[in-house]
């Protein structure tokens, strides 16, 4: 459900070994959702400019079903531009971070959307919790 995606222009070797876990972390922490839904994608060695040159940046997008608005966002916003300074040394001048809100029938796991998982179970059948249910 949530998920983090980066794309940038530093090389693959400059992702610490933890960054990906960290960045679930807090995309869990911040969504209240269980890690084991929240997904990390990042693709690196982009050929991208940001303004003028070449200098290290990233776009980022955070997508998630539900946890999104304007107060959310905010918080994302401290969040995520300073992990991705300080573990990827990107300015945050050179950072962009959008948000797509899911809807939930558009969403799918194991077969079936999150609409049918969450809305349409039946009574007292409780709402996945992780993807071993």
């Amino acid at each position: 459900m949530p998920r983090f995606c980066l794309e940038t222009n530093i090389p693959s070797k400059q992702i610490p070994e933890n960054f990906m876990s960290l960045c679930v972390q807090n995309l869990s922490k911040l969504t209240g959702k269980p890690e084991t839904f929240c997904v990390c994608f990042i693709q690196t060695d982009q050929n991208m400019f940001f303004g003028d040159d070449d200098k290290p940046c990233a776009i980022a997008n955070i997508s998630s079903i539900g946890g999104l608005g304007i107060e959310d966002n905010k918080r994302y916003c401290n969040v995520f531009f300073k992990l991705i300074e300080e573990y990827l040394g990107i300015s945050q001048k050179k950072i962009w971070l959008t948000f797509t809100e899911n809807l939930p029938e558009f969403v799918t796991f194991k077969g079936k959307s999150f609409y049918h998982i969450t809305m349409c179970r039946d009574p007292g059948t409780p709402i996945i919790h992780s993807p071993d249910e």
